[in-house]
């Protein structure tokens, strides 16, 4: 609960604790049971690894939060490459 107050104390964040749902999702960079156990409760945060983010999720949460960043944006960059879909290509 602290680190979602922690959040709140953001400008425009102000809402945070009202919206019943699609107010936040968490990335993780690895699967991590314990975060998720402990954010489960909260009706208006869903989680989901990296590897199975898309632009949808991006788009109708209205803050996504990185968890471990470093590991995220590394796999995000990668998978953003030219040619990092198709095996073989540049």
């Amino acid at each position: 609960k602290a680190f979602l107050a922690a959040l709140r104390k953001g400008s425009g964040n102000e809402d945070l604790f009202t919206k019943k749902n699609n107010s936040i999702l968490l990335v993780f960079g690895t699967k991590n049971q314990e975060l998720e156990r402990s954010f489960s409760n909260f009706g208006n945060v869903e989680m989901c690894e990296v590897r199975n983010l898309n632009a949808l999720d991006v788009a109708t949460y209205k803050y996504v939060v990185m968890i471990e960043p470093e590991t995220s944006t590394a796999f995000l960059e990668r998978r953003m490459t030219p040619g990092a879909l198709i095996a073989g290509t540049k």
